[in-house]
């Protein structure tokens, strides 16, 4: 039942992202990773790939250390370096815009788009949520209802 339940929820999820705006760099177009992240260092690439890959499950940092063959102290250098966030607030900023998007262009509910995006509970996404964008997830989802309210008038 639960994989009955999960392929529902996966389903759904590909048909709101089948309906993103068109733009070069949204939740279902991906464009190049170097435009995108404005840089052509491999190994970063290497790891950004990774993390854009596994945004439901995340990845222990440690694992895609291994995968890109650095060590951890040297893959936050490069983070560090030429994205200015650490490796894991880096990971955790791809998942919170996705979820973002999820909120902005989707009826899912917001507990369920913090499972979606890898986050283990509503309480640590709504955190990451409120760091990344200073508002709560459930605020951004009024503000889009009353804003779709209003332009229906």
């Amino acid at each position: 039942a639960e994989a009955m339940g999960n392929n529902r929820v996966a389903m759904r999820l590909a048909d709101v992202l089948k309906s993103a705006p068109a733009s070069p760099c949204n939740a279902s177009q991906r464009c190049g990773l170097s435009e995108k992240y404005q840089t052509s260092n491999p190994v970063l690439l290497k790891a950004l790939a990774l993390m854009e890959d596994h945004q439901e499950t995340p990845l222990a940092i440690r694992d895609i250390t291994a995968f890109v063959g650095r060590s951890t102290r040297q893959l936050e250098r490069l983070f560090l370096t030429h994205l200015g966030l650490s490796p894991k607030r880096f990971y955790e900023g791809i998942r919170v815009r996705r979820a973002h998007w999820m909120i902005v262009h989707s009826e899912f509910p917001s507990t369920e788009i913090a499972l979606m995006c890898g986050f283990a509970s509503y309480s640590t996404f709504a955190k990451a949520f409120a760091r990344q964008f200073g508002i709560n997830p459930r605020a951004v989802r009024s503000k889009v209802q009353l804003s779709r309210l209003e332009a229906a008038e």
